[in-house]
């Protein structure tokens, strides 16, 4: 119960600025539910950047009234001045809401009961860094994406980090005063039910159709793989990338309006629909640069239908236009491609050949064989080749982009090819797996769609009972043979804190939790980051010497890890832990996240050291206070 106004503030904020600016400019609908979010994100990224220009704090108020004073100049520029109307289709909500449905119960159960308890954390090397950029945020009362990354690097000159998700978590805990491992629980849970198959329906309806038929087939199959959303909860934890990746589908239905490719007429003339497609590319962006460049390779199939869409039939001029638009469009993502690229790719995890496999049989991550998502992918790659329509070209396309990517990642072993085609997520599979889950739904909804006219039209029975009794046995197949009964279990386990647990375990949660009582608000914490005691900064609200596994120390900092046990006897440490204002020590053991072995010598074997006194204990689990320079 507790968590119900959190998820109810997670709603609000994700939602209801960019509906607002949504209905100003005339959208409704399914277009209004499923971009207001984007828009949302937009609005609260560039507030964040705007308000310590502005010299004002970030807070609930702060952000959300500038995010609206911007979109008030959005809803200027489309109807006062391009004088843009939308045109919309004139349906029935009550087919989107069912399908919706359809999507969110499943969806919620299954992370309800992967994360369990509201206030679990992910027990996995970025949770570190997730959960205090939100705690650096609400303390430095500062949002803006362009100093995020001094969390780990404070003296940096250029700190940039793509931090919309963050951002959002810290509205949530300060208009909820939730903890911050339940505000982050309680944004994903509405990102997943709600922001995810509203904007894959949308897509849907362009590129598939509007039908019942169309939104419960694409209801149902958005819940049944597990390389997204879950896996992206569960794996990295990678909240960012999960983030960004719901910005898909609607982005690509906007350009498939925009380029003509899809069933749905254009909703507007094409340079309103070029506004709201820039309006909502740095929410993306800001939520993640590889989400952004998921769009744009997916979009290639997309730009050369329309560009193809009756090519012989236009006259010389036009064929130019067309030919340089294109080298324009590949010329820009080859330059970002090569650009945005880290130095650092993951190897190859599966052969060449499982890897082949798994494109067909969709068991991405080796939970499950989802065999009934697998042959109605399969079917709708035959029916729209079959078709050959330009909706049914993009269908296929997006599919090979999807399926040739996360190919290369999961079993390609030459670097230079991995480097240069999926360098930019890193080559990482799990990454390209989720791409491509969301990449291979439109042609598994058009299999089903075929399939379920093809059993309606040849059932004795009415309609009404054969549709029904084919979205239950359609649901159930998918749900049976997506492997959730050995991947809930893996996630929840690395929600879970025991005395096993990766990063935290349950008495070194209820140490960091006693910290608001135990150490002075201007005290700073010392302790090995790779054990867990990095997150004193999130769930104690105690400033800590090393913020993450990666923190970049000054020569105090290195003066402290290496020499605090000996300050009795050595004055220059006591002057590097004044300066730096240390005045406790954590020790969670050396049991350490990614199971390695990081030495900090000044802060091991404190038991006997006489430079500091213990003052709390919780198992193994110990809280230390530095007496030496007193």
């Amino acid at each position: 119960m507790e968590a119900i106004p959190v998820i109810t503030a997670s709603v609000g904020i994700l939602f209801l600025p960019g509906l607002v600016v949504a209905y100003l400019i005339g959208l409704r609908g399914l277009w209004a539910a499923a971009l207001s979010p984007l828009v949302s994100t937009t609005l609260l990224v560039v507030a964040a950047v705007i308000t310590p220009v502005l010299r004002l704090p970030w807070s609930i108020l702060s952000a959300v009234s500038i995010a609206m004073i911007i979109g008030f100049l959005v809803v200027v520029l489309l109807r006062g001045v391009l004088r843009t109307r939308f045109s919309l289709p004139d349906r029935s909500g009550g087919t989107v809401v069912t399908a919706w449905a359809l999507a969110a119960v499943p969806t919620a159960l299954i992370i309800l009961i992967s994360i369990g308890n509201p206030g679990s954390i992910s027990q996995t090397y970025d949770s570190i860094f997730h959960l205090n950029l939100v705690e650096f945020i609400l303390d430095e009362a500062n949002a803006s994406p362009l100093v995020a990354g001094r969390l780990v690097s404070p003296d940096a000159s250029t700190a940039f980090y793509p931090n919309a998700w963050n951002l959002i978590v810290s509205l949530v805990v300060g208009s909820t005063g939730a903890s911050i491992p339940v505000a982050a629980n309680a944004l994903n849970l509405v990102l997943a039910v709600a922001v995810w198959p509203i904007g894959l329906l949308l897509l849907i309806r362009q590129l598939i159709g509007d039908s019942r038929l169309h939104m419960y087939a694409g209801a149902l199959l958005c819940t049944g793989l597990t390389a997204f959303p879950l896996n992206l909860l569960y794996y990295g934890v990678l909240y960012p990338f999960f983030f960004g990746l719901l910005f898909l589908a609607p982005v690509l239905a906007l350009l498939v309006q925009i380029l003509r490719v899809g069933h749905e007429a254009r909703i507007t003339k094409v340079l309103g629909l070029c506004v709201l497609l820039l309006g909502v590319l740095p929410g993306m962006l800001i939520a993640h640069p590889g989400a952004f460049m998921a769009a744009l390779a997916l979009s290639v199939p997309l730009v050369l239908v329309s560009a193809g869409s009756n090519f012989r039939q236009l006259p010389k001029e036009k064929k130019l236009q067309r030919l340089l638009g294109v080298a324009v469009y590949f010329a820009a993502g080859l330059l970002m491609l090569l650009r945005l690229r880290p130095s650092y790719t993951w190897p190859p995890r599966i052969s060449t050949l499982e890897a082949a496999g798994r494109v067909f049989t969709l068991a991405l991550q080796g939970y499950g064989l989802p065999i009934v998502a697998a042959a109605l992918a399969i079917i709708g790659l035959v029916v729209a080749l079959r078709r050959r329509g330009p909706a049914d070209l993009a269908v296929v396309g997006i599919w090979i982009v999807g399926a040739l990517t996360f190919f290369v990642a999961a079993g390609i072993p030459f670097w230079r090819l991995r480097q240069f085609t999926v360098g930019v997520w890193y080559a990482d599979t799990p990454r390209l797996a989720a791409v491509y889950a969301i990449a291979l739904l439109p042609a598994a909804v058009l299999g089903a769609t075929w399939l379920g006219k093809w059993l309606l039209y040849k059932s004795r029975f009415s309609v009404k009972l054969t549709g029904s009794f084919l979205v239950v046995l359609c649901g159930v197949g998918i749900h049976l043979t997506a492997g959730w009964t050995e991947f809930v279990p893996v996630v929840n386990k690395s929600y879970s804190a025991d005395s096993d647990s990766k990063l935290l375990t349950a008495d070194e949660i209820t140490i960091l939790e006693m910290l608001p009582e135990l150490v002075p608000e201007n005290s700073t914490i010392a302790g090995n980051p790779w054990t867990g005691t990095a997150l004193a900064y999130a769930l104690g609200q105690r400033d800590v010497l090393m913020s993450h596994v990666q923190s970049k120390l000054n020569s105090d900092g290195e003066k402290i890890v290496q020499e605090l046990r000996w300050a009795d006897e050595r004055p220059d440490v006591c002057g590097a832990l004044n300066r730096e204002g240390v005045g406790y020590v954590l020790d969670f053991g050396d049991r350490e996240v990614h199971g390695g072995n990081h030495r900090f010598p000044g802060l091991e074997e404190l038991a006997s050291s006489p430079a500091v006194d213990l003052v709390a204990v919780e198992g193994e689990a110990k809280l230390y206070r530095l007496v030496a320079c007193e």
